[in-house]
């Protein structure tokens, strides 16, 4: 008896620190993304600008390299648009339109557009999916999901697992998504959740914080295990839904 009433403290601490650490990403991420709100819209007025400038350039210009040029400006502010478009995404995320979901049916339209990029990395894939309803907008958390699995994904570059599957975990049903790529030292694990921290070198690091604020809307939170050479083990976890 004594041991099971350690090994359960043990437990509920745990829980607790998990607890504190997404209370204290949420501040974080509410902070951060009040600031890109602002940064936000400081740039896009002069971007707008430049764009319509160049589109008025490029169609008054008869030299047809010189109108190429003109074009390069208009493609590279459209890139910097679409960032911006994530940047306020992060910042003020579209309001959910909460609906009773099956997240296995989910999960499963996700896989299926990975299919071919999986085969293509000879990427292994082991489910272990069960039926489970939770409130959420669709489109939200498939995007949620998608963001996690592109970066398992990246993360085997010679071949490796995905393995994917649904539990239960005290309140919350978690969608867990591992990979056996190389993994993400303890040093920034915390950090990969911040706008614009990425270990890429082209990566724009609102993947991770996006798919955070979305967890957040759902009244859920994103939890994060990974062994250096051993691969890493991202969970989903959602309220579960109450029985009436």
């Amino acid at each position: 008896n004594n041991l099971k009433g350690s090994v359960i403290l043990i437990k509920d601490i745990t829980r607790l620190r998990e607890l504190e650490q997404q209370q204290e990403r949420n501040q974080r991420l509410i902070a951060m993304g009040e600031m890109s709100a602002k940064i936000v819209h400081e740039i896009r007025n002069p971007l707008c600008s430049i764009s319509l400038y160049a589109s008025m350039l490029a169609n008054d210009l008869e030299d047809v390299s010189k109108r190429e040029l003109a074009n390069g400006i208009a493609t590279g502010i459209n890139n910097l648009n679409s960032i911006l478009n994530n940047m306020l995404y992060f910042a003020r995320p579209s309001k959910p339109v909460m609906k009773p979901l099956n997240l296995k049916c989910i999960t499963e339209n996700c896989i299926k557009m990975f299919l071919p990029l999986i085969e293509t990395r000879e990427i292994k894939i082991k489910q272990s999916l069960k039926d489970c309803v939770i409130i959420g907008d669709a489109e939200l958390i498939k995007q949620a999901i998608v963001n996690i699995m592109v970066n398992a994904i990246q993360a085997m570059h010679e071949g490796g697992i995905l393995s994917i599957s649904i539990t239960k975990d005290y309140d919350m049903h978690c969608l867990e998504i591992g990979d056996t790529g190389y993994g993400i030292d303890e040093n920034i694990l915390e950090k990969i959740f911040n706008p614009f921290f990425s270990t890429k070198e082209k990566g724009t690091g609102l993947g991770l914080a996006i798919a955070s604020t979305i967890m957040q809307a759902h009244s859920g939170y994103i939890k994060v295990k990974s062994k250096i050479k051993k691969g890493s083990i991202f969970s989903l976890c959602f309220p579960i839904k109450e029985e009436k």
